[in-house]
This record gives C-alpha cells, sequence and structure tokens, in this order.
C-alpha cells in the first residue's frame, strides 16, 4: 500500500474513532508503526499544570511508564512548556525545541525517554479547550534518528481531519451526556445524520434525517435507500463524493470526503452536506458502515431548550434561561429587561457564558446558538 493510501486509510479511520473511540486500540498503533515509533500516546493533560489523571490509549509504555509522566515528567516537561501555546494542528518535533540543548539537558529527557530509547519526538495538539488540550504524540530512539521532512509533512496532512474528527466525537459525546449508545446520540442532533453502507445505500439515519426525507425538499432517497437530490447535477456530484469514501479503494484509493450544497425546491437556503468516510468494519449501529453524510439546514429554527443548553457548554439553569432570553430579545438590554435584571447583573451572566462557551462577543453567542457552528469545549 502506497503512502498516500495508507493516509487515506488513517482518514478513514479517524472518522470512525469519533463514532467509536475503541477504535484507537488498534488506530494507535498501527499509526505507532507507520510513524517508526517504538512509542505512542493519546491524552488529555491539564493546560495549567502539564499533569493528567491518565493517558486513554498507549503504545510501548506499561503502567508504571505512564503513573511517573502524568504524575511527574509530564509537568516538568520543556516540550508541553511549548505545546500548550503551540497551535491547534501545527506539528512539533523536538528539533523545533526553543533551546535543544536544555531539552535534552532536562531531567524529563534524562531520567524518562533516554532510558525508554525514546529520545526523539513528533507530536500535534488535535484539541484545545480551557483547561485541557488533547495531545498526540510519537517518540523513537536516537538509533533511529530524528522525525524526516516527509513524516512531518504526513503529520500534517492528517492533522485537520484528526481536528475535525476530534471536534465530531466530542459534540456526539456531549449530545450524548453519558453515551449510552451511538443511536441514541445521534437522535439528539439537530443536522441529519445519515450513514450508509459500502454500496452507498443507507443503514441509519437519526431523526431529524427522517424528517428532511419527509419533506421532499430537494434531498430524498431512492429506491434502493441511495442519498439522491432534485437536481441532476448535485446528484451527480453527490453519488460521485459517496463513491469516492465508499468504493474509490478499488480505484486509486478512498477520497477522504466532500462539502456540497443541495437546492432546496421551496428555495430556501441551500442544505449543506458533508460526505466524510467510515472505516470499513462492524459499527455500533449494527451493519457495516462505509460513509457519513452530516446534512445541516442553515434556516433551522434554533433550539433554545433549557436542558439542552445545560448539557451541551455547562451552563446552570439560570445560565441557560439567560441565553434562551438573549436569542429572542437579541440584545443585552432587552435580555435584562425581560429578566428583571440590572445592565451590572446582566453583563455578569454574560461574561459568565462567554466563558462557558468560549467566544468573546455577542454577536458569537448569537451565532454560536443559532447555528451550532461552535463546538462545546474540551472539559
Amino acid at each position: 500500500m502506497s503512502n498516500a493510501q495508507q493516509l487515506t486509510k488513517f482518514i478513514e479511520r479517524f472518522y470512525e474513532a469519533a463514532l467509536d473511540h475503541s477504535v484507537w486500540d488498534t488506530l494507535l498503533a498501527d499509526l505507532s508503526d507507520h510513524f517508526k515509533s517504538e512509542i505512542g500516546a493519546l491524552y488529555t493533560p491539564y493546560l495549567a499544570t502539564g499533569g493528567a489523571d491518565t493517558m486513554a490509549w498507549t503504545v510501548g509504555l506499561d503502567d508504571a511508564a505512564i503513573k511517573a509522566y502524568v504524575e511527574y515528567y509530564g509537568p516538568i516537561s520543556t516540550n508541553f512548556q511549548v505545546l500548550r501555546t503551540y497551535p491547534v494542528g501545527a506539528v512539533y518535533t523536538d528539533q523545533m525545541a526553543p533551546d535543544y540543548g536544555a531539552y535534552e539537558r532536562s531531567e524529563a529527557y534524562t531520567d524518562f525517554f533516554e532510558p525508554l530509547g525514546a529520545e526523539h519526538l513528533l507530536s500535534l495538539v488535535p484539541l484545545r479547550g480551557e483547561r485541557r488540550q488533547v495531545n498526540l504524540a510519537f517518540r523513537r530512539s536516537a538509533r533511529l534518528g530524528h522525525y524526516d521532512d516527509e513524516e512531518i509533512a504526513q503529520l500534517r496532512h492528517l492533522a485537520p481531519h484528526l481536528t475535525q474528527a476530534f471536534r465530531l466525537g466530542q459534540r456526539l459525546d456531549r449530545t450524548e451526556g453519558q453515551r449510552h449508545s451511538l443511536a441514541e446520540a445521534l437522535e439528539h442532533s439537530r443536522d441529519g445524520i445519515f450513514v450508509l453502507d459500502s454500496k452507498g445505500q443507507l443503514v441509519f439515519m437519526n431523526a431529524r434525517g427522517q424528517e428532511i426525507i419527509a419533506e421532499g425538499d430537494g434531498f430524498g432517497l431512492d429506491s434502493e435507500g441511495a442519498p439522491r437530490a432534485s437536481e441532476p447535477s448535485e446528484s451527480t456530484r453527490m453519488t460521485t463524493a459517496i463513491h469516492g469514501v465508499t468504493r474509490g479503494a478499488k480505484d486509486n484509493g478512498r477520497s477522504p470526503g466532500d462539502v456540497l450544497q443541495i437546492t432546496r425546491i421551496s428555495l430556501r437556503c441551500p442544505y449543506q452536506v458533508l460526505v466524510a468516510p467510515l472505516a470499513k468494519g462492524e459499527t455500533k449501529l449494527g451493519r457495516n458502515g462505509a460513509a457519513v453524510l452530516v446534512i445541516k439546514d442553515p434556516e433551522a429554527e434554533p433550539d433554545t431548550n433549557l436542558q439542552l443548553l445545560q448539557r451541551l457548554y455547562g451552563l446552570t439553569a439560570t445560565e441557560a434561561a439567560f441565553v434562551a432570553a438573549f436569542v429572542a430579545e437579541t440584545s443585552l438590554k432587552g435580555t435584562a429587561e425581560r429578566l428583571s435584571l440590572t445592565m451590572s447583573s446582566a453583563r455578569t451572566y454574560l461574561k459568565r457564558v462567554f466563558a462557558k462557551t468560549e467566544v468573546n462577543s455577542q454577536a458569537a453567542l448569537m451565532k454560536l446558538v443559532l447555528t451550532g457552528s461552535a463546538m462545546p469545549k474540551l472539559r
């Protein structure tokens, strides 16, 4: 398998891991092998300290080494001091350390990584929240040498897909609450979710997807259960995109997906459709899933259900009521009057909501609630 085909396969598995986190059991090991690494780790350190509760998935580390790193060596790591301010999605290696000599003299290097034969680092941060970030790190010995330009370029190619997959998984986790089942999580989505098999036919659709089909407003399913659009050229492009992620491996490798618009018969704003791959194999939905379609309606009525706001963004009941009122009034003054608050109190509530939803303006808060365009923050 060529490098390009292997990278495409990894992209497919990232999206499957968003739906089923146990995929990382084998995915991390395969990534470590691909990047010729003896050690691989996926974990969520605290930004303030560099420590972590544990490591979610590891390759090449025993329990004692994991405990030593998350409790002691992680917090004093010179690389972490850089990574916690490094741009999300940017690839970092030990060669990029501001002071490489200081890195080699550091306690984490001399007492932990060097004895493990894991001197060289290749890493990135796919996601960062207010208190934590996700770290994906690979390490190998000085015998194998530094990660080269080609390996760095390959991880950079994977980075945006990995970030998108983590955001999708985070959103599903937060929407679901306790993650009892994948199907239950998808039922809460405000977007239409369609899972397709390797033939491009429907395996699963959520409640919003059923509503979209019932509306018949430019998007539907044919007699065999394959998605179609009323506009022939759009239907052809969607079919091509689906074929690319479900059957492309028979040709020149599967596509990482596509984003397209579907014209609506009602002349309302077009649907926005994401076509993304799932790795082949059994999913929690009970049948083989090869692709997922996510359909967003730009004109959908805003969902300001108070319990949903609390669950998605960790708001208190009072803060959720404040946001619902703000959306209805569209101004801070109107919100204060509606809730019988002083302007000072209204501003205090607004600051709290800004902090929890990670926006910094009234316009951004409105956009967040109306479109769901921002992801709930990492806890």
